[in-house]
Formats: C-alpha cells, sequence, structure tokens
C-alpha cells in the first residue's frame, strides 16, 4: 500500500461563470509513501490561473507566488492530469478535507463532474494526527501544532507552499504511523463519502427544537470534580443554552454552556464553565 499527501494553494476571487467567489487551485503538491514511511517521489506544480487573472495580496504574501509566476504555469486541466498519474493507485491524504472539496470544486467547474473521478480512497490526516495525539473534540489541530508537538523542526520551512505542506505532513505521519490504526481512517470515495464530506454541520437552537434533548446533562465541579445539580430551568440564547448548576459537596455555583452542533450522521454536545460565583 502506498500513500500520497496533496497540499494544494489556491487563490480566492469573483467568478462570472458561477457568480460568487471561487477559490481557484495555482498549485499542486504532493509527496508519495510506501508502507515504511519513505518518501519515494516529490510532484510540484504551479497553475496558470484561469478564473482569477490576478493573484490576491493576502495570498502572494502568504505564499510569495507571483503574478509572473503563475503566467508560466500550466493549465488546470493539464495539472490534473499529471497528478493524476503521479497518484496511480496510492490512497490519497491531506490535512483536513479542505483541499478536497477544493479540488471537488475545481473539477466540477472544468469537468462538469461533481466526483473527483480518480479519486479511490482517502484518509483525513488531520483527523487520524488529531486521534492519535488524544485531542479532544474541543482541540483543534493545525499542522505546525502538530508538528510542535511531535518536537519536529520547522524553521525554514515555508509554512504557505504546497510542497514543504506536504514534507511537513509527512514528518507528522511518519511519528504517529502505526498500520492498523492507520486502516481504520481510510474511506472510500462512495456517494456516502462525498456527502459526508459536503454536509455543513451548524448549531442548534431554540428549545422547541425537536433535536433538542436536555435530559441527562449534567457537569461537573470544576473545584471538587463532583457531579452536579442544575438549580435552574435551561434558557437558549445565541445558538446555546445556559442553566446554574450546584455542587452538593463544596457549594460550588457556576454558570454551564452546552452547545448542541448537528453533524452528517450525530449531534455532538460540547459543555463549558462560563462564570462562577453567581447569585442564585
Amino acid at each position: 500500500m502506498e500513500f500520497v499527501i496533496l497540499d494544494l494553494e489556491w487563490n480566492n476571487g469573483f467568478c462570472k461563470k458561477t457568480q460568487s467567489n471561487f477559490n481557484e487551485i495555482i498549485e499542486f503538491g504532493a509527496v508519495r509513501l510506501d508502507e515504511n514511511m519513505t518518501i519515494t517521489d516529490r510532484f510540484s506544480i504551479l497553475v496558470k490561473p484561469d478564473i482569477t487573472k490576478h493573484i490576491a495580496p493576502m495570498v502572494q504574501k502568504l505564499t510569495s507566488i507571483t503574478d509572473e509566476e503563475l503566467q508560466k504555469g500550466v493549465p488546470f486541466t493539464y495539472a490534473l492530469s499529471k497528478f493524476k498519474k503521479f497518484m496511480n493507485d496510492a490512497v490519497l491524504m491531506s490535512w483536513s478535507t479542505s483541499d478536497i472539496k477544493t479540488l471537488e470544486a475545481n473539477c466540477e467547474y472544468y469537468f462538469k463532474s461533481e466526483r473527483i473521478t480518480f479519486l479511490k480512497y482517502y484518509v483525513d490526516l488531520q483527523s487520524y494526527c488529531h486521534d492519535m495525539l488524544g485531542l479532544t473534540e474541543d482541540d483543534s489541530l493545525s499542522l505546525i501544532s502538530a508538528a510542535e508537538q511531535l518536537n519536529i523542526n520547522t524553521y525554514g520551512i515555508n509554512h504557505h507552499r504546497a510542497i514543504e505542506d506536504c514534507m511537513l505532513a509527512a514528518e507528522c505521519l511518519k511519528k504517529l504511523y502505526l498500520r492498523q490504526a492507520i486502516l481504520c481512517y481510510i474511506k472510500k470515495a462512495d456517494n456516502d463519502f462525498y456527502e459526508r464530506m459536503n454536509f455543513h454541520g451548524n448549531y442548534i437552537s431554540g428549545s422547541d427544537n425537536p433535536l433538542v434533548d436536555l435530559k441527562g446533562i449534567f457537569f461537573n465541579c470544576d473545584l471538587c470534580g463532583s457531579r452536579c445539580k442544575r438549580i435552574k430551568k435551561w434558557e437558549s440564547k445565541n445558538k446555546a443554552f445556559y442553566s446554574v448548576f450546584k455542587c452538593p459537596e463544596c457549594g460550588n455555583h457556576f454558570k454551564g454552556k452546552l452547545t448542541l452542533k448537528k453533524k452528517y450522521d450525530c449531534i455532538v454536545r460540547t459543555k463549558h464553565i462560563v462564570s462562577r460565583d453567581i447569585s442564585v
């Protein structure tokens, strides 16, 4: 089994055809790894823009890519065909699904296809590293943060160039790679995969929403760890729910905040203590 880690850079601009802002890919970067996590090949190519004629100032500042360099790039269709050949039958990886969503949107624009036709299997490398580091649902994990936690030297790395981000992601994977563990993260790129990836999660609000179930919600005391008792009714405000809790052991009072986020096949509950020593 081989893996290809992909990273993309893109330029955001207004697209006349879609009458909306569009993330146009301007650079592909990728590395190929074998089962021993040895890099066996690299891929890097600039894409000449067709939708956005000039690179946005912020993108140029982040990437150091100039309009002059992009004019020497290749058309997107050519770049994609070269990357497809580079990938062959490897499992595709990227740091979060944002690059895959952008690639999907560009494929739809150029080929009228709602699928990345050559994509067979995929791993969200950010999700894998997040879980292998033992982080919680509330903990976000950037590529730089992962490298720092894994004691990987990032000095001198241009963090907004595709090939260098791929190399850094590969180093993170090497540190955390377990064959049996990674198998659980390999997703087949079928209809369910695309529906999950493109699902837009939203926060649930309003006590009358049928998806809201506040029964059995409890907080533990942040001072002594005991299970607390809710002493006021839940209030819905700004896409969250609030109530007051009291610890039966130490008498600690605090206001608790609960958010409910609808995802593709579940509702994620997140709890925070937002204030203490409140009047009850």
